[in-house]
């Protein structure tokens, strides 16, 4: 519901709704407020599923990371922890599209190529499109909740991000991460943006970058 209520503020601040948008923004700060105040664990740095504090799954800190509810040095370091801790109720491959999400939001996207085990583990077991689940019973052989990845490879690999309505702005910041190298191109309405990455062996990047005109 918070991360519904954060991506309705953004549409109605562009629609320019302002008295929605303030009204939308201010429930979801009164629910990070309470989650965090109610739920979060000073023992385990976790936000707990309830206020009792017994039960702790991976899907609330990375919703947590992602609304806002935690932030700063506390998300980075339960972004850090929560995806090898196995103690918590693991996410399935599907949820890992949230996980990858807070990861940029919190600005830890700089592992993000490590997450791909499970993706190229595909590739071993014979798929050649997005399984519903990754093993050979998945119930879909070609399923949009896994394909995440063909679009992170351009926005987060390649480093394209737009950052405002109509796609004329962007940062652009690749994590090559493990890789040596990585090469890629961007639909826009004024042209493709492109570009071809490698590291150094003093481990910095070079390259080419092409941007349009507007």
């Amino acid at each position: 519901f918070a991360y519904g209520l954060m991506k309705a503020k953004e549409i109605m601040d562009l629609s320019g709704n302002i008295e929605l948008k303030n009204k939308y923004e201010s429930l979801l700060n009164r629910i990070n407020k309470s989650v965090f105040d109610l739920c979060y664990d000073n023992d385990k740095k976790y936000i707990s599923e309830t206020p009792e504090k017994t039960v702790f799954s991976q899907h609330s800190n990375i919703l947590a990371a992602c609304t806002g509810c935690i932030g700063g040095d506390l998300a980075k370091d339960v972004l850090r922890r929560v995806i090898k801790d196995k103690s918590l109720i693991p996410i399935s491959m599907q949820f890992k599209a949230y996980y990858h999400i807070a990861l940029v939001k919190n600005n830890v996207q700089q592992n993000y190529v490590e997450q791909l085990d499970d993706w190229k583990q595909l590739l071993k077991d014979g798929f050649t499109t997005f399984p519903e689940y990754p093993d050979i019973t998945t119930r879909s052989d070609c399923h949009a909740w896994t394909a995440f990845p063909a679009y992170e490879l351009l926005t987060i690999v390649c480093g394209f991000r737009p950052i405002n309505a109509g796609m004329t702005k962007y940062i652009i910041e690749p994590q090559l991460g493990e890789l040596s190298w990585a090469k890629g191109s961007l639909f826009n309405k004024n042209g493709n943006l492109t570009i071809h990455i490698s590291k150094t062996k003093e481990n910095k990047y070079r390259g080419e970058l092409f941007i349009p005109k507007g």
